[in-house]
C-alpha cells in the first residue's frame, strides 16, 4: 500500500542482461479481459499511472512498469542500452514474467511509441493501444526545448516546496490544478534522498541516446500502420508541442478507424483520468472480447 492508502502489488523480473526492473500490478491477476500494460514517458516512472490503475483495476489487471534507469529499476551501467530497441526487449521480458498474453498497451510520449513497436514485436499479444500525446511525427523544435528542460532538470532540491515550484514554473502546462495535483506530479518525479531533500527519479544518462541523429533512423509511420487490426485511441493536450494539431490529424487520414480525444487546457501530456479521456478508455477496453481461461 502507497502513501495514498491505495494497493498495488510490487514485482521484480530480470531483464536479457541481468538488469534487475520493476513494475506494479494493480487488480485481479485473471479478469478475463486485456492486461493494461501502461509504459511512461522518457523520464518519467510508473507512478504516473497510480490513478488510472486505481480507477480500472477493479475490473482489470493494470500492470505498470519503470525501466530500466527509472524509478526502482537499476540503471545501467552502459549508457548506450538506453534505446527503443532495448527497452522492447525489457517489455518483451516483463509480458513473460508477469504472465501476460493479452494486453492492451497505454503509452505516454515515448512509452506511445514503443506500444506501436510492440505491434510489431507481439502482434498476437497486443490487442488494443492508446497513444497519449505523441505520434508518428515529432516536432524536433518542441523536443529540443523538453530535452533542454530536461538536461538542466535539478538532480536534487531541498524539499517538496522546491520540487513542485520547479515543475509551476518549468512545465505550467501539466495537467494540474490544485496544490494536491502539483505534489503529487511533483512525487512521481523525485524521491526523498538521504540528505532529507530530494532528487530526481531517473538517471540523466537517459539522454544521452535522445539526439536529431538518433531519431532521424526511425521512421515511426512503419510501426503506427501495423496498429491498423487494432482498436487505437490518440489523446493529445490542446496546449501540446511536442505532438501537433497537424500531426493528430493526419494520424486520422492515415488510420481512418482510429478514435481521438483532445484534453482542453493541458500540454504535455494528459494523466488519461480527464472526463474527456476516460469514457474513451473504457470504451475501447469494452470493446475486447474477454477471453476467459
Amino acid at each position: 500500500m502507497n502513501g495514498n492508502g491505495r494497493t498495488f502489488r510490487e514485482r521484480y523480473f530480470t531483464a536479457q542482461d541481468g538488469l534487475r526492473l520493476y513494475y506494479r500490478e494493480y487488480g485481479a491477476h485473471h479478469t478475463g479481459g486485456p492486461v493494461l500494460l501502461c509504459l511512461p514517458g522518457l523520464a518519467r516512472n510508473s507512478k504516473d499511472f497510480d490513478r488510472l490503475a486505481n480507477i480500472l483495476c477493479g475490473r482489470y489487471r493494470v500492470v505498470s512498469m519503470d525501466y530500466r534507469g527509472r524509478g526502482r529499476s537499476e540503471y545501467d551501467s552502459n549508457w548506450r542500452n538506453y534505446v527503443p530497441f532495448t527497452y522492447i526487449n525489457d517489455v518483451r521480458h516483463l509480458l513473460t514474467a508477469a504472465d501476460i498474453h493479452r494486453f492492451v498497451a497505454v503509452g505516454t510520449s515515448m512509452g506511445g511509441i514503443l506500444a506501436m513497436y510492440l505491434s510489431v514485436a507481439v502482434p498476437t499479444a497486443m490487442v488494443g493501444a492508446v497513444i497519449n500525446d505523441i505520434g508518428p511525427d515529432v516536432e524536433n523544435d518542441a523536443l529540443d526545448g523538453l530535452m533542454g528542460s530536461l538536461r538542466h532538470w535539478p538532480h536534487s532540491l531541498h524539499g517538496w516546496e522546491d520540487g513542485i515550484r520547479y515543475l509551476q514554473e518549468g512545465f505550467p502546462d501539466l495537467p494540474a490544478d490544485t496544490d494536491e495535483e502539483w505534489l503529487e506530479l511533483a512525487q512521481n518525479s523525485y524521491v526523498e534522498d538521504e540528505f532529507n531533500g530530494i532528487r530526481c527519479d531517473w538517471d540523466k544518462n537517459i539522454l544521452r541516446t535522445v539526439t536529431h541523429a538518433a531519431l532521424t533512423e526511425y521512421d515511426f509511420w512503419l510501426p503506427f500502420r501495423a496498429m491498423h487490426r487494432i482498436p487505437v485511441l490518440s489523446v493529445r493536450g490542446e496546449k501540446s508541442l511536442i505532438f501537433s494539431e497537424k500531426a493528430f490529424d493526419r494520424m486520422a487520414e492515415v488510420m481512418p478507424h482510429i478514435d481521438r480525444v483532445t484534453v482542453p487546457r493541458v500540454g504535455h501530456a494528459p494523466k488519461l483520468t480527464e472526463p474527456e479521456v476516460l469514457p474513451a478508455i473504457e470504451k475501447l477496453l469494452e470493446s475486447l472480447a474477454p477471453v476467459h481461461e
